[in-house]
């Protein structure tokens, strides 16, 4: 005869199974994210919708099968999968830029990318500055991560001069050739550097001494022999090399470099050539009283990389004075002259120039199209203000100008000239006069800024436009965020984000963490993620809204999901 349960046991067994049912049928959610930083963040209140997908909105909302965390494991702490989800966002157009139907958007030539990591003399990686010197893309510069990397996604395609300068004073300079919709990796470490020595030679063979010798950034000088010593430059190909002396043509090379090599006086050896001179007049102003800027080239086009052009145009000529160009070397240039409010006569000039004789080149200016307007902000002009005048493709635009074909950006230097990026100071009264470039009814991009940055405005025009009105806004700094969905994680998994191609800190999204991508502009963002090369989400485009999450969905992998 079976014996009956204790009371007591009879009592507590509801209590067990009570206790069972909440358990199992509660989902963990409520745990501390472990994450926290800007453009990667957790958002512990931020609700999964319920609802049936819905197509993409002008509100900016994306909503997508919001799936589910896979029930048949336990959210756990830390990972076990060894490589990271890699995003990358860029940012297609901003969102105060107008658009132009039938028209490229502003800034669409600029799809060419460069990445790379920098480490200093002890092998580290280093918070180095990348800018570019000289070329389509002059002025950018950034910083590199933690990790020594760095990464740029919309630059202009073109030969471009960028200079590496580390937190401990190390310089490197790089030709770097950019083309479109692809990616050039420059890596350049400090350790383990080159010995240089190299000889400067007249055209008799003679030593010149006192010469200045820029290699890799760093200067030496020639001593009476005509030698030069630096003895640690960084490894690496493509470095630039610039040669100057009194009473000589400049010169420019672009060598390669072993680590730990030597290179001797007796290998490397550069002969000068007697320095010619050109004097660049504008008689009289036509128009606004700015300067002329005039651009200078090779007439054929072979004699580009041995001479720095970068280094002596444009020349900037204040109309009723002239400027004298030195270090010039013997030959035919092309000369394009470029002046807000008016145009060259003829536009185009061709110019020898000789060491032996006073060469002249005399820029005469002529009316021409225009385009004109007021700036204004509350209903008051605004004395001071920049305006710009910008085709949808700068890239394009200057090699039309020039008369040569794109490819010409890949053999020269070129900085963007005024028929593809055009800009003037509004006078005393708001006022402001741009050359009407192009075709008539082409479009062009206007806009323009408070002197102190603060006040922002923009305009589609065409050629032939004039009596423009552009009202300055008070910029705020919206900024929106896109919510990434990756619901079968049970957990925790590595991200890199990459923003405009520069690389942010890796961090770990724990199982309970909500990947946000926040303080995002206002504007079209592409979104793109892989896993191991396995595609997450497909170069999806999103709108951002200011104060607004938008949600896309990432399905992972098994094996980002199982790690290992």
């Amino acid at each position: 005869m079976r014996s009956s349960p204790p009371k007591a046991l009879l009592l507590v067994l509801p209590v067990l199974m009570v206790g069972m049912w909440f358990l199992m049928g509660t989902d963990p959610v409520d745990r501390d994210p472990k994450i926290s930083s800007e453009g990667l963040a957790p958002n512990r209140n931020l609700q999964v919708p319920e609802d049936e997908p819905k197509p993409l909105t002008t509100e900016g909302d994306v909503l997508a099968d919001p799936g589910s965390r896979d029930q048949g494991h336990p959210t756990v702490s830390g990972t076990t999968v060894q490589f990271p989800l890699e995003i990358d966002l860029t940012l297609v157009s901003a969102g105060n830029v107008p658009e132009a139907p039938d028209t490229l958007p502003k800034g669409s030539g600029a799809t060419a990318r460069l990445k790379g990591r920098i480490a200093d003399n002890t092998a580290e990686p280093c918070a180095a500055t990348i800018e570019f010197l000289h070329g389509p893309n002059a002025g950018r510069s950034l910083v590199c991560n933690g990790d020594g990397e760095f990464g740029m996604n919309d630059l202009y395609p073109g030969l471009a001069v960028v200079e590496v300068r580390t937190p401990k004073g190390l310089r490197a300079r790089r030709d770097v050739l950019l083309r479109a919709l692809s990616t050039q990796v420059l890596n350049i470490t400090f350790a383990g550097p080159a010995t240089l020595y190299g000889t400067i030679l007249d055209k008799t063979n003679e030593p010149i001494s006192g010469a200045k010798v820029t290699v890799d950034g760093n200067v030496a000088y020639s001593n009476d022999k005509g030698i030069f010593h630096l003895p640690k430059i960084a490894s690496g190909q493509h470095i630039v090399v610039v040669v100057e002396a009194p009473g000589y043509a400049l010169h420019r090379d672009s060598i390669s470099q072993e680590r730990q090599g030597v290179v001797t006086a007796d290998y490397l050896k550069y002969r000068l050539e007697p320095e010619a001179s050109l004097t660049v007049a504008v008689p009289g102003a036509l128009g606004v009283f700015q300067e002329v800027e005039v651009h200078l080239f090779p007439a054929g086009g072979s004699e580009q990389r041995d001479f720095p052009w970068e280094m002596v145009s444009p020349v900037m000529v204040q109309p009723g004075s002239q400027v004298e160009v030195k270090g010039l070397r013997q030959g035919t240039f092309t000369a394009i002259a470029y002046h807000s409010g008016a145009i060259a006569i003829p536009k185009q000039q061709s110019v020898r120039v000789e060491p032996t004789r006073k060469n002249l080149l005399e820029i005469k200016l002529g009316p021409g199209p225009t385009i004109e307007g007021m700036v204004m902000r509350e209903g008051n002009p605004v004395a001071g203000a920049l305006v710009e005048l910008q085709a949808p493709d700068l890239g394009n635009a200057t090699t039309k100008s020039l008369g040569r074909n794109p490819r010409f950006a890949e053999q020269a230097i070129l900085p963007h000239v005024a028929e593809a990026l055009q800009t003037t100071r509004a006078n005393g009264h708001g006022h402001f006069t741009l050359t009407g470039y192009g075709e008539p009814g082409e479009v062009r991009y206007l806009s323009a800024r408070s002197p102190d940055g603060s006040w922002v405005g923009n305009a589609v025009v065409k050629v032939g436009d004039a009596d423009l009105n552009i009202e300055l806004q008070e910029i705020e700094n919206k900024a929106g965020s896109i919510h990434v969905r990756l619901d079968e994680r049970w957990q925790g998994l590595s991200v890199e984000v990459r923003r405009n191609g520069m690389p942010g800190e890796p961090l770990l999204l724990e199982a309970s963490d909500e990947l946000i991508l926040d303080g995002l502009e206002e504007g079209l963002w592409r979104i793109h993620a892989n896993w191991r090369g396995s595609r997450v989400i497909e170069n999806q485009q999103v709108p951002v809204v200011d104060g607004k999450v938008v949600e896309v969905i990432g399905r992972l992998p098994k094996a980002a999901i199982e790690g290992t």
